[in-house]
């Protein structure tokens, strides 16, 4: 058994772990409302990896207004990366905010979240295999 090898799983399982409890205690208190795309600002970014290869890629900034704990809002959310444009003027969104601070919103769906979460334990899994696996 590869000692460091399965540290290394538990590790990763505790982080994965801590993750799924930071989503559920947020999702649990979070708001959801449902707010409307305003504008659809388009952009490149280029990223230049390790060997020196450039990529360019097309991205997108949503701007969304959306009603919370009875003001108005309108927000422009970071960058969202797709081949084709993922919103549409006067499209509905969901929006999700905590209590007291609807000024600070997550927009879409808080799946990606959670899935962030799963494919560390996925890491974490491939690890413990590995602790086993004789050499």
């Amino acid at each position: 058994m590869n000692i460091s090898m399965l540290v290394l799983a538990l590790v990763i399982y505790a982080i994965a772990a801590l993750l799924f409890w930071l989503h559920k205690k947020w999702k649990a208190t979070a708001i959801k409302v449902t707010g409307t795309v305003t504008n659809v600002r388009e952009g490149w970014r280029q990223t230049t990896d390790s060997d020196n290869n450039t990529t360019t890629e097309k991205v997108f900034y949503p701007t969304v207004k959306y009603e919370g704990e009875g003001r108005s809002f309108e927000h422009a959310f970071g960058e969202t990366t797709a081949t084709t444009k993922p919103y549409t003027v006067g499209q509905s969104v969901e929006i999700y905010f905590q209590p007291g601070s609807p000024d600070k919103p997550l927009l879409g769906s808080m799946s990606m979240k959670l899935a962030f979460a799963f494919i560390i334990a996925v890491v974490g899994t491939v690890c413990l295999v590995m602790a086993f696996i004789k050499k």
